[in-house]
């Protein structure tokens, strides 16, 4: 499946593997990493948070040339001060995803083959899937703005533009693998992310912040959203963290429970849904988790 942003997760393992390696910190400024100033005063937690003051919509330049979207991308610089405001946004962990590949010197897709999925065991995890697997995925869209089905390359328009490798968007993967990281952040980094920020990725980092997404909830350094209702239901303990990619799949982790849940299916096919199918998605995983809980 195309994970879409479960993408996100991934770049946030691995800034907190290289915050724990001691290669970076929490509290650098990205202005100095970039070399721009235009996210001065913007740090690595910010961007972890989704607490930059960054909005640009990546989804506003898919007609843009490759070239064209990177410098817009690294140009746009924030509208409110960072940790003023919680606004989801793929800009931030594009730009984690360029902090990642400056302070490792490798590409993105190399840095997480060798330093995250090989060490997880994730075999089925990848970035532009090779045509040989293509059977194998579930296709997306039936899309006009490619005028044909999606099927084996990325679903989000900005991401396939960039090249299918991306922070925020572009991975493929399965159940069994989304488990394999759930699972590593449920017992606690197994030696390559601290505990103490594993600990600290289970809260709201600035719980003052206005919340300005959709979800209404907070979301941590590890990029995950606590509580967010719509998808777990409200029959459920709190402190549960989670993240869904557009295309659909679902992660969820509950350490009070020692629990993980990967739900995985292509909400986008064949057509793209509109708002009142959207809650009808956000529903069918609150009924699959509320019926997982009534069973422990």
């Amino acid at each position: 499946f195309d994970i879409a942003s479960l993408t996100k997760l991934v770049t946030a393992t691995a800034i907190l593997t290289l915050v724990s390696r001691g290669n970076i910190s929490l509290d650098d400024g990205i202005e100095g990493i970039l070399k721009t100033e235009v996210f001065k005063g913007i740090k690595i937690r910010h961007l972890l948070s989704h607490a930059s003051g960054l909005r640009l919509s990546l989804s506003s330049l898919k007609e843009k040339s490759k070239e064209e979207m990177e410098k817009i991308i690294l140009s746009a610089g924030p509208e409110t001060k960072p940790a003023e405001a919680i606004w989801y946004t793929d800009q931030g962990y594009y730009l984690l995803g360029k902090v990642i590949e400056i302070i490792s010197k490798k590409s993105l897709d190399v840095f997480f083959k060798e330093e995250i999925f090989l060490k997880l065991g994730m075999d089925n995890t990848i970035f532009n899937p090779p045509l040989e697997i293509k059977n194998k995925i579930a296709p997306t869209e039936d899309c006009l703005w490619r005028n044909k089905l999606v099927w084996g390359e990325v679903h989000t328009e900005s991401a396939h533009k960039l090249g299918g490798v991306s922070g925020y968007a572009g991975l493929f993967s399965t159940a069994e693998d989304l488990i394999k990281i759930g699972s590593f952040w449920l017992n606690g980094g197994e030696g390559l992310i601290d505990k103490d920020l594993i600990n600290e990725s289970k809260n709201c980092p600035y719980p003052n912040a206005k919340n300005e997404t959709r979800a209404g909830c907070c979301h941590t350094l590890g990029g995950w959203r606590i509580n967010d209702y719509r998808i777990t239901g409200e029959k459920v303990p709190e402190g549960i963290l989670s993240l869904t990619g557009f295309t659909g799949p679902t992660l969820m982790i509950d350490y009070s429970k020692k629990l993980v849940v990967a739900i995985m299916h292509n909400y986008l096919h064949p057509k793209r849904k509109d708002e009142e199918e959207t809650k009808l998605k956000n529903k069918y995983h609150a009924l699959i988790t509320e019926e997982i809980y009534k069973n422990l």
